[in-house]
Order: C-alpha cells, then structure tokens, then sequence
C-alpha cells in the first residue's frame, strides 16, 4: 500500500502537468465554434483531472516521510503540484460561479 500511495501522487501529479498543457493548447489553437472549443476541452480536462488532483493532494500531505520507497523530494513536490491545481480550478469556480465575475 506504501507503493501505492507514493506511485499515485506522482503519476497523478505527471496527469496534473499534462492536463495543464492540454489546457493551453487548447486556450491558443481551439478558440473558434459556437460554444468555443477551447472550452469544451478545458472543462472536460478539470472535471476528469481535479477529483484525481485532490485524492493526490490528501494522500501526498498525509503520507509519513519514513514510509516512502520513492524519492521524498518528488512526492512532495507532485503534492504542491497538485495543491496547486486543486486551489486553482478552486478558485476558477468561485470567481466565475459564484461571484458571477470574469476572469
């Protein structure tokens, strides 16, 4: 299970960064159509991505540093990656949602 813990927060933190790159494709070179493109594909990339983002998040924070069998420096740094991306399509959605404020 100790495997499992630290093999997940990295790959979910690698799925993170590339969904973060989709996300910028998308943004430059799908911008046309009616509704845009570009996003339809970010909002299918953070509904598939930020639940993953926060199980990481939460398993990278409550993982003990003796427990790791992985370096403790990338499991660490993949949990801010994923912190990262929680706390931004966080805030994404309280601004456009809630507040009902462009970004």
């Amino acid at each position: 299970m100790k495997k499992f813990a630290d093999a997940f927060v990295i790959l979910s933190g690698a799925l993170v960064l590339c969904a973060i790159t989709i996300i910028l494709y998308a943004t430059a070179y799908l911008r046309s159509g009616h509704p845009p493109a570009s996003g339809i594909v970010s909002l299918a990339v953070v509904i598939a991505i930020s639940p993953l983002s926060i199980i990481a998040s939460i398993i990278g924070l409550t993982v003990q540093q003796t427990a790791l069998t992985i370096k403790s420096k990338a499991v660490y740094i993949m949990t801010g990656v994923n912190i990262s991306f929680s706390v931004i399509i966080l805030l994404i959605f309280v601004f456009k949602v809630i507040l009902g404020k462009t970004i």
